[in-house]
């Protein structure tokens, strides 16, 4: 009985002594930090095979790095290439706009454009600061005021509706400022009015917004077509196109 105790508890000694360089490198992993650049493992010299666990591991980091960089410069140089010809038509519709001022068909349709620019070049912004920013405190955003964001992004869906028998209502919006992005708080609303606009033929496509303690919903509902039932758990998937 001596001999089997002293046995289990060598054995256990052994696996402990065995496992605790694997729980070593496990606790170094959980330590890193994705959104910052340049980590790396320290290798334990003391164990061949763990050291070449750490060196795969580092050369992955590595990798992964040169990855982010190179997506990172990419950004910045369609950015530089895309605000460069929206500078020459903006400024291009600002000339036309005053030639054309006394046409009001004419001027409103350089208008719409004028808009359209702008609305790309914010959009453009935006996507430069979610590229730079892995996560982003709350703090580091100014105020924006959810109503007026609501409001433009409605004016600006109801030129989508054309001859659809649509009315588009805005409801129950409380007046209250949120610590975000307008340009990115306008893209989410913006691509929501836009699909519920392009797949209702009539009824309504109503906007609403409800603040709790914790946080502040918005929904935007309509009486369309709706999304297939059967395909409705690939609706929250990343990049996920349904029509």
């Amino acid at each position: 009985a001596l001999l089997t105790l002293l046995a289990a508890y060598m054995s256990q000694r052994m696996a402990r002594s065995m496992i605790r360089p694997l729980n070593d490198l496990a606790n170094s992993v959980s330590q890193l930090t994705p959104s910052e650049r340049g980590m790396r493992l320290e290798p334990d010299s003391s164990d061949r095979a763990l050291s070449g666990i750490t060196q795969t591991l580092n050369s992955y980091l590595a990798e992964m790095d040169a990855f982010v960089r190179r997506e990172q410069h990419l950004s910045a140089m369609a950015s530089h290439e895309l605000r460069t010809p929206l500078a020459i038509v903006g400024g291009a519709v600002d000339v036309m706009l005053e030639r054309e001022k006394n046409d009001a068909a004419n001027a409103k349709t350089l208008q719409r454009i004028k808009d359209a620019v702008e609305r790309m070049s914010g959009s453009i912004d935006a996507l430069m600061l979610l590229s730079r920013l892995a996560t982003a405190a709350t703090d580091a955003f100014p105020p924006v005021p959810v109503h007026d964001v609501l409001q433009s992004q409605s004016d600006e869906a109801a030129s989508l509706i054309g001859a659809k028998d649509i009315r588009l209502t805005i409801e129950a919006v409380e007046p209250l400022t949120i610590m975000t992005d307008e340009q990115l708080l306008g893209i989410l609303i913006r691509n929501l009015l836009g699909n519920a606009v392009k797949y209702t033929e009539r009824g309504t496509v109503r906007l609403s917004s409800h603040h709790t303690e914790k946080q502040l919903e918005l929904t935007v509902s309509d009486t369309g077509i709706g999304i297939d039932p059967m395909r409705h758990d690939s609706i929250f998937k990343e990049f996920t196109q349904l029509a």
